[in-house]
């Protein structure tokens, strides 16, 4: 049984290819590097624009590959052959992610449920620690990583609604992938837009940016 999920930070698993292999979850650590470089550099209002290009691009990848990894822990842990985070994926020319997942077996229903909820856990909780750090928030590598975070909440969710699967070759996304694991989308639909309504709200508030545009309700 192959499933491929064919969308933006999408999960994509393999369960026909058996290898006797250790298990093993393999990182692009030029990407870490390049995402601790930036956690670690305080944002300067004399930044130039080329420096919060490079910030904003860091924390785009960053947050893309937060996803997956999320999703990618769930089958780490639940003993998957190998598992292979891709950013970008193969299904898209730049703005996406993957996870391939080598099995010797099937996995659980409910492993295929926590998993395809686990991506929007960890960006989302990665989102939160820099939203409750102003400086962070604020930083072009914060700009970045919370504009896209929030932007593949609701993209996931229209979507999700917009799209049947299936059809003009849409094979579905994470929110898909928890319905047919057996979760209820609508209640995960409608958590991922009031958290990031909730989000754009605090922002508001607290005068921070979304990918340096001011916010005005």
């Amino acid at each position: 049984m192959q499933c491929n999920q064919n969308a933006y930070l999408a999960v994509h698993e393999n369960h026909n290819r058996y290898k006797s292999v250790s298990a093993k979850l393999r990182m692009n650590k030029g990407l870490l590097l390049l995402i601790g470089v930036f956690l670690s550099h305080p944002a300067h209002a004399d930044e130039t624009d080329v420096q919060r290009g490079l910030g904003a691009a860091a924390g785009i990848f960053a947050a893309i590959y937060v996803h997956e990894l999320g999703h990618a822990s769930v089958f780490y842990i639940a003993g998957a052959d190998e598992v292979h985070i891709r950013v970008p994926g193969t299904q898209c020319m730049l703005l996406c992610g993957q996870t391939d997942v080598k099995w010797s077996g099937n996995p659980t229903q409910a492993t295929r449920k926590l998993a395809s909820g686990a991506g929007f856990v960890t960006s989302n909780l990665a989102a939160e620690l820099l939203l409750h750090s102003e400086g962070g928030a604020r930083s072009a590598f914060g700009q970045g990583f919370i504009a896209t975070n929030l932007y593949s909440n609701v993209s996931h969710v229209f979507t999700y609604y917009t799209n049947v699967r299936g059809k003009n070759g849409y094979q579905g996304n994470d929110i898909d992938s928890y319905e047919l694991a057996g979760g209820n989308p609508h209640l995960l639909a409608a958590g991922l837009v009031s958290y990031s309504l909730y989000a754009l709200r605090r922002m508001e508030r607290k005068n921070i940016p979304v990918m340096f545009a001011r916010l005005r309700f």
